[in-house]
Order: structure tokens, then C-alpha cells, then sequence
């Protein structure tokens, strides 16, 4: 009789983990778990605020012109594998009013803001520096184009809409 008991406790508890490790989990083939994110609008408010604080951090006097942006942008192949549903908002600018003939000269000083900001460069190539923020995973680019052009861009990690997992249908 003891034995009986001892397999029904053993396989109680077996039932208990396996049916705990299964909440909060997605049913994407990764299980990454489903964790409230800031919302889509959160994220283009920090995506704008990104910019200026950027074009800021490049000169005073520096504009941005011919603006591309994207408020929400279906997160279809997102980098960390996660649960489908998720959105990105993206901002994409030329600079203007730099000072100064060669762009890439201008780029120090915004390495310097992101250095400052929590930012983390992650490629550089004189040409072209992208950086991701260290705790909340927005990216920053600033390049340089063959025709001196320069162009500022800020994307945001992905993000449920409102927030909060969105159900599967």
C-alpha cells in the first residue's frame, strides 16, 4: 500500500510542474514567454523623443528633413523569436545643417550622447554607427551616404499594442 502512494504522490507532483511550466507561456514553437511590453503608442512617443534628442546631441542647429515614419509595423520575423502580434514603430530622417564638410566628422558627438544615454554602440564602421539602449532595447542609426548625406534613425523594440499579450484567435 505504501507504494501506491508513493507513485500517486510522484506523479501529483509531476502533474503540478509540468502544468505550472506551461503558464505565461506562448504557443510559438520557442515558448518564449508573453510579457507585457510598453505599448505601441509609448513607443512612438520614445521614438520621437529618440530623435530629437539625437538631432539635438548632432548640432542645435541641425533639422531633420524628409522624415520617413512608420507608427506600427507588424513585428513578422522579430529578432528574439517572440510570440507573433507584436508591433515596432521606426523614424527614419535625413540630417541637415550639420557643421562642417566631411559627416562623419559630425557623428562624435551623438556617440558621446549615446555613451551618456544608455546606449551601447554595436557597429561602427566610420560610415555607419548603430547602437541599441542597454534597458529597453530602442536602436539608433546615424549614416552617411556617397553624396554626404547623413541620416538619423530610431526603431523601437517590439511591442504588444496595447501592452499586454494579445490572445490568439
Amino acid at each position: 500500500m505504501p507504494r501506491i502512494k508513493v507513485k500517486l504522490a510522484a506523479m501529483g507532483v509531476a502533474l503540478c510542474v509540468f502544468t505550472i511550466s506551461g503558464c505565461g507561456e506562448s504557443n510559438e514553437p520557442s515558448g518564449t514567454p508573453m510579457m507585457p511590453t510598453i505599448s505601441i503608442q509609448e513607443a512612438n512617443r520614445l521614438v520621437d523623443d529618440y530623435m530629437e534628442q539625437g538631432r539635438r546631441a548632432l548640432s542645435p542647429d541641425a533639422r531633420l528633413a524628409d522624415d520617413f515614419r512608420k507608427d506600427k509595423m507588424a513585428c513578422d520575423d522579430p529578432n528574439d523569436q517572440g510570440p507573433k502580434g507584436r508591433f515596432f514603430a521606426t523614424r527614419d530622417a535625413e540630417v541637415v545643417g550639420l557643421p562642417g564638410g566631411n559627416p562623419e566628422t559630425g557623428f562624435a558627438p551623438l556617440r558621446t550622447w549615446w555613451q551618456a544615454n544608455g546606449f551601447l554602440v554595436t557597429t561602427d564602421n566610420g560610415r555607419a554607427v548603430y547602437a541599441e539602449h542597454t534597458s529597453n532595447g530602442f536602436r539608433m542609426s546615424l549614416e552617411a551616404n556617397d553624396e554626404g548625406k547623413v541620416y538619423l534613425g530610431v526603431s523601437s523594440p517590439c511591442v504588444w499594442p496595447s501592452g499586454n499579450p494579445e490572445p490568439k484567435e
